[in-house]
């Protein structure tokens, strides 16, 4: 599946948004904050999801809330690699959309690597890039016959963030992050309505604390 015209533009904006911040790093600023650097990050955070663009889960679906879960390595002070795992709840909005289910609950497990921009003692900037699996479990507890309805939906998921975080401590940091979210589906459809089907996009906002080791 060939990525869509928006996906292609956030890409090229994110990948140009992290050179021009590269450029701007000064040798004498990371002599400054050498003693504030953390080798080792675990984050945990609450997220307000937005679903964006012209598909099922913008149309059919109403996102409450979302929890995220990460932890990563830095290496050479700037580069880092982790793991990340996202909760999103939604539920049903219009069922004739969708299908006869009451709420969704969707889980994705990433592999993730960025870089880390120090501005200050107190201020950082991270970009980062996300890829992994998605799960949407879709579930219906009441039903005429007293009969559950589950069943899930797989995805690729793709996500694009940069966090900016301000240090309480040397070990604890809180931070804002927002973050481009695309969920390549599976899903089997009838060929008229494929491509409402095709790719969820969201626009979220991820507020937490992250511990620095």
């Amino acid at each position: 599946m060939s990525l869509s015209l928006l996906t292609k533009t956030f890409i090229f904006l994110f990948f140009i948004y992290c050179f021009t911040l590269q450029a701007q790093t000064s040798d004498t600023l990371e002599n400054k904050t050498k003693q504030t650097k953390t080798h080792l990050n675990v984050e945990f955070s609450g997220i307000l999801p937005i679903a964006v663009g012209e598909n099922f889960m913008t149309d059919g679906m109403d996102f409450n809330y979302g929890l995220s879960f990460s932890f990563k390595g830095y290496f050479n002070d700037h580069l880092f690699f982790g793991l990340k795992f996202q909760h999103l709840r939604a539920d049903v909005a219009d069922e004739t959309l969708v299908g006869v289910f009451e709420h969704d609950n969707v889980n994705s497990y990433l592999a993730v690597g960025g870089y880390r921009f120090i501005l200050d003692e107190q201020f950082n900037i991270e970009s980062s890039l996300g890829i992994g699996a998605t799960v949407y479990n879709n579930k219906k507890t009441t039903t005429t016959f007293n009969e559950k309805i589950d069943f899930e939906d797989d995805a690729t998921t793709m996500i694009i963030s940069v966090a900016t975080s301000y240090r309480i401590t040397n070990q604890l940091k809180v931070f804002i992050k927002p973050e481009y979210r695309i969920d390549f589906m599976r899903i089997d459809t009838a060929p008229i309505r494929q491509d409402f089907f095709d790719e969820a996009h969201f626009l979220n906002i991820l507020f937490g604390i992250r511990f620095g080791y």
